[in-house]
């Protein structure tokens, strides 16, 4: 839609988009097939498509980019109408801008191939399934927070807790997606382990708890949930499925160890004022090629004469500024891009 926006403001016949089109078929075919190979209602869009695009081949050649883009604006401007009315009235009744904002909810939040995040609870209403077409098995098929396109946006490297809870009142609250919401806020309860959720989640099973601010945007972002849902409050009662129920547990099956949400957010508070110290399973190369040794290490602890939450040393990223020096010629390997 992007191309076509140019090319029709301009009347540019000859872009290569139009002269593709004028020589053959491929683009038509490859666009509706795409959407064919799909499942579930884009199929059905695909199949639509393809009925469009079957008279359009029958016209004059040099026609064919017009009407190609008239077919392509109707479907993408009911696409978009249909999405609007799918979100909230603050969406709904928005400006432009706010609308063209609340489409990257759609960009950045979706279904992958493998289950982005842990087993939630049986015990919750509304969670979605379906058979993976790899495993034939059913299975939990939440929607998911992508960290970043393209890099973060597949296998375990998709899901982040800052990046997610960062975002999510914007991307999910604000849209009113909202069950989508609870279903990313208890999985990640789900994870916690030494009072912390994960910095990077790997579906809980690869996680890395090595960041002390994740737990704080999730805190931040339960808050909004409370204040900005309608009847909100009752996600402190939903059952949360821990993975680990003690910091050294090897991961639990889904269902064997539950308890409601507000007894993980006591947990939480508790071990900070508690303090939390504990070294980096598989501390080493294995996890982080450029952290010198003392990094894996993780202090945090919170001073109860001002409530700030301090901790970290010299060689960890534990903060939203993470970036790790990784060049021995700058002689900054190992060493975080920003003071501690």
């Amino acid at each position: 839609m992007s191309v076509l926006a140019d090319i029709r403001a301009n009347n540019d016949l000859g872009h290569p988009v139009c002269s593709n089109l004028r020589q053959g078929d491929w683009l038509m075919d490859y666009i509706a097939n795409r959407l064919i190979h799909r499942e579930g209602p884009l199929a059905q869009v695909g199949q639509w498509l393809e009925a469009m695009f079957t008279y359009l081949k029958h016209i004059p050649r040099y026609l064919i980019p017009c009407y190609f883009d008239a077919i392509l604006v109707s479907t993408f401007t009911t696409a978009l109408d249909a999405t609007y009315k799918l979100m909230s009235s603050f969406i709904q009744s928005g400006s432009s801008f706010v609308r063209h904002l609340a489409l990257g909810s759609l960009q950045m939040c979706g279904v992958g191939r493998y289950p982005g995040l842990p087993s939630l609870s049986v015990k919750i209403a509304n969670v979605p399934y379906c058979v993976s077409s790899i495993t034939g098995q059913k299975e939990q098929c939440c929607v998911t927070v992508a960290a970043g396109l393209p890099h973060f946006c597949t296998g375990i490297f998709r899901c982040w807790g800052r990046d997610t809870f960062i975002a999510l009142r914007g991307l999910m609250l604000l849209t009113g997606r909202h069950t989508e919401a609870r279903n990313i806020i208890l999985a990640f309860a789900g994870t916690l382990r030494h009072g912390l959720i994960p910095n990077l989640l790997g579906e809980g099973r690869f996680a890395r708890y090595n960041c002390r601010d994740a737990v704080w945007w999730w805190l931040q972002c339960l808050q909004d949930y409370v204040s900005h849902v309608p009847q909100g409050c009752c996600i402190l009662q939903f059952p949360v499925t821990r993975m680990y129920p003690t910091d050294d547990s090897e991961p639990c099956t889904p269902g064997e160890v539950e308890q409601p949400l507000y007894d993980v957010i006591q947990e939480i508070l508790q071990r900070h004022l508690d303090g939390i110290s504990f070294r980096e399973r598989d501390a080493g190369p294995k996890i982080d090629m450029n952290m010198r040794d003392e990094g894996f290490n993780v202090a945090i602890y919170v001073d109860p004469a001002t409530g700030f939450v301090h901790g970290g040393n010299r060689f960890n990223c534990g903060t939203w500024m993470d970036k790790m020096g990784e060049s021995e010629r700058a002689r900054n390997k190992g060493i975080p891009a920003t003071p501690r």
